[in-house]
């Protein structure tokens, strides 16, 4: 799965359980650099990039969106 930006490892590791008969990887900055995706949880506790500035474009709710509509792809895919 292309991330537009630097996702964190949580991401990768949602990815590889989801179990699917296509293994999905997850492979940052293909098509753009949005910045990082981070967890909800990474916001809250802050810290490390969870901020929006020049470093994170999109917001907590980006990291399950993404991930949402890349398992959708994958399951489409697996049929």
């Amino acid at each position: 799965m292309g991330i537009p930006g630097e996702p964190f490892c949580e991401m990768g590791l949602a990815m590889k359980a989801w179990g699917a008969g296509l293994r999905a990887l997850c492979v940052g900055y293909a098509n753009d650099a949005l910045g990082y995706f981070a967890p909800p949880n990474a916001w809250e506790e802050g810290g490390y990039e969870v901020g929006l500035g020049m470093w994170t474009l999109a917001g907590p709710e980006a990291f399950g969106l993404l991930l949402e509509a890349s398992q959708t792809l994958v399951s489409e895919l697996d049929q």
